[in-house]
C-alpha cells in the first residue's frame, strides 16, 4: 500500500522524520547521533517552524543520568549555509526534552546528537523526532493532488 507521500510528494522534501539511538551499558560518556530527520529543498526561502522531541525510555527503577541534547539545523538560503545549534544540558533525564525554534532557510537538514554520561545496565532507548513546516506557504497555481484538488 502506498502511502500519501508516495503519490506526490517531490523527493527534495521530508517535513520530519524519527529515530530510535539504543545505549549499552557503560561507565564512560556516549554519543550518538541519529540519521539526517529532516531535509527540504525548497525553491525560495521561507520562515520555517521547527519542532524536535527527544524522549527517554529508562528500565523501571534506573537511576536518573546526566548528558546533554545537541539539535543541529543546517541552513542554507541562496549559496549561504550555516548550521544553527541548540545544545540542552541537562542532569537528570526528563521524560521528554522539546526544541522550538523559528528560522529563515530555504535548505535544511536536522540531525539529533545525544551524549549521555553513563548508561545503567540495563541500557537506555532515546526516540528523536523532528518537524518542520513553513508559516506562511503560497498555494502553488497549477499543482494537483492526487484525488484532483487543485
Amino acid at each position: 500500500m502506498q502511502g500519501f507521500h508516495d503519490h506526490w510528494a517531490p523527493d527534495w522534501v521530508r517535513w520530519g522524520d524519527s529515530a530510535s539511538l539504543r545505549y549499552e551499558q557503560s561507565d564512560g560518556s556516549q554519543t550518538q547521533t541519529t540519521p539526517q530527520l529532516v531535509d527540504v529543498r525548497f525553491d525560495r526561502p521561507e520562515t520555517w517552524t521547527f519542532l524536535t522531541t527527544v524522549d527517554f525510555n529508562l528500565p523501571e527503577g534506573s537511576p536518573d543520568r546526566a548528558g546533554t541534547v545537541t539539535v543541529r539545523k543546517t541552513i542554507g538560503v541562496g549559496s549561504a549555509k550555516t548550521i544553527v545549534k541548540t545544545v540542552i544540558p541537562f542532569a537528570s533525564m526528563l521524560p521528554q526534552i522539546v526544541d522550538r525554534d523559528e528560522l529563515p532557510a530555504q535548505t535544511i537538514q536536522v540531525e539529533v546528537v545525544v551524549m549521555l554520561d553513563s548508561v545503567p545496565t540495563d541500557g537506555v532507548q532515546v526516540d528523536a523526532r523532528a518537524f518542520v513546516a513553513p508559516r506562511y506557504h503560497e498555494a502553488r497555481v497549477g499543482r494537483v493532488m492526487p484525488d484532483g484538488r487543485r
